[in-house]
């Protein structure tokens, strides 16, 4: 039976957290630890004997973004973990390749546990808290986002419950059996045994989707399994499947991961023009080498996934070259203005041009961009629009939805569009000089016992230790 009260939450995001030393690497995105922990600790203090239930929609763990690999010393822990599944499989017969030790390892079931042992290790204080909440007799619903579409596998999703059990009586939790504490875990990754999208409802007249679907860039209707979505023939072996990843994740993967390595967090700038701006205007010389050596590999990989797309191949050849042409503008009047080329310039010309660049590049680049994304075809109608679209022709009265970071709760015809926006910092223009803010925002909904569904969009003051009101994004002081 469903609780009659659910939080919903999205886009966390954590990758491997604290590592030896409080170190943390630059593609971790998620350092609301303790605001976390203190929000689970004042739910349960807060829903008391009423059970409720927590949904974690999307981009929970960012499996993406975890790049460590075990080292040799660290093969017996990597087998440890797999062996509290009773995974049969060994692990000294596993092959690291060059590539999996720079991008990080592969989608197989095996792989992705290592990285979500990373994750739980790396966030101790996220994983004691959601045991602690299952413990006190709530429930744990996860979905898929396109950031952790690993939650497919059975395999992480039980190993997932296993340790949530392991810190449950580690820490003297003891509130709930063993068996009743993993029946009350439980996820929900969007498509029915045979592929086919499946809808996630709660109250009947909510629906709780990631977003990720939405984008062309990001979405994986269909079958999760790799060799099905691009009809290549099974592979021999259980433990050689791997999942497939969108165009977007691609990216992520195989560039945005290495420039963090250098510049952390530069991805969550929040205007799409403001990377670049960063990048060349910080450390030039390390965007350039970046660019080098990362940018034609993520290229040549992404292509070789998604070429069964003839127009949309012609279209990013042609999005390749000019980015590339506006990115050697950049370096160009980046050198010029260190002085290190015409030197004989007067100061105040290179303030003109420096001027005349930073007001028309994004101008420029925003023009390039909606013309490659139109020309390939990527180009998607915001969140909003696609929801109410669903919702207009569906019996739902209410849509929840995470992925693009922008909280809203928008009623429009007796319909309602809910963002739980994400837990992880926005940083704002500049990268070293940085204005930061963030939202920890919650949607909570309820149904009345006269039948009718409440929502409300919250936001956990870490301050006031309680929810409060959620103000609108646009007024979101940054």
């Amino acid at each position: 039976m469903t609780p009659t009260t659910s939080y919903i939450i999205s886009d966390l995001h954590l990758a491997e957290g604290n590592l030896d030393r409080g170190i943390t690497l630059g593609t971790e995105n998620f350092f609301a630890d303790l605001e976390f922990e203190s929000f689970i600790n004042y739910l349960i203090k807060e829903q008391g004997s009423d059970n409720a239930q927590l949904i974690i929609n999307g981009d929970f763990v960012d499996f993406i973004r975890v790049t460590i690999v075990p080292k040799p010393n660290e093969l017996k822990t990597w087998q440890r973990e797999l062996d509290l599944i009773n995974l049969n499989f060994d692990v000294t017969d596993i092959k690291i390749d060059n590539k999996e030790k720079l991008y990080g390892l592969k989608t197989n079931d095996y792989k992705c546990i290592w990285k979500l042992f990373l994750s739980i290790k790396g966030h101790p204080k996220v994983f004691s808290s959601l045991a602690k909440f299952v413990d006190h007799g709530h429930s744990l619903v996860i979905t898929v986002g396109n950031h952790d579409i690993e939650w497919y596998w059975v395999e992480v999703q039980n190993y997932f419950r296993e340790k949530l059990l392991q810190i449950k009586n580690s820490q003297g939790y003891n509130n709930s059996d063993d068996k009743l504490f993993k029946s009350r875990i439980s996820f929900e990754t969007n498509v029915d045994e045979k592929g086919a999208p499946k809808e996630f409802r709660i109250y009947d007249k909510v629906l709780v989707l990631h977003g990720h679907d939405y984008e062309f860039t990001t979405e994986i209707k269909g079958n999760y399994l790799l060799h099905k979505t691009l009809n290549r023939k099974k592979p021999a072996s259980d433990r050689d499947r791997q999942l497939y990843l969108p165009f977007g994740s691609f990216w992520n993967r195989y560039l945005i991961n290495q420039v963090e390595f250098s510049f952390p967090h530069i991805d969550n700038l929040t205007l799409s023009t403001a990377m670049l701006n960063a990048l060349f205007k910080e450390d030039s010389k390390t965007a350039y080498k970046i660019a080098r050596q990362c940018l034609i590999y993520a290229v040549y990989i992404s292509m070789r996934r998604f070429k069964m797309v003839a127009k949309k191949i012609g279209a990013i050849l042609l999005g390749i070259v000019i980015p590339l042409l506006v990115i050697c503008i950049i370096i160009f009047f980046t050198i010029l203005n260190e002085g290190q080329f015409f030197e004989a310039i007067p100061k105040w010309l290179n303030y003109i041009l420096s001027g005349l660049l930073s007001l028309t590049l994004p101008l420029i680049f925003k023009l390039l961009s909606s013309w490659f994304s139109s020309l390939a075809g990527f180009s998607s109608k915001p969140l909003i629009i696609c929801a109410f679209k669903d919702l207009t022709n569906s019996d739902a009265d209410i849509i929840v939805l995470g992925h693009n970071h922008q909280p809203e709760h928008i009623i429009k015809a007796g319909k309602e569009y809910i963002n739980t926006g994400s837990w992880t910092h926005k940083y704002v223009f500049k990268y070293k000089t940085i204005r930061m803010g963030i939202k920890y925002v919650v949607a909570k909904i309820q149904k009345l016992d006269s039948g009718k569904i409440q929502s409300q969009l919250l936001e956990w003051d870490q301050n006031l230790n309680s929810l409060k009101g959620f103000s609108t994004y646009k007024n979101m002081s940054i």
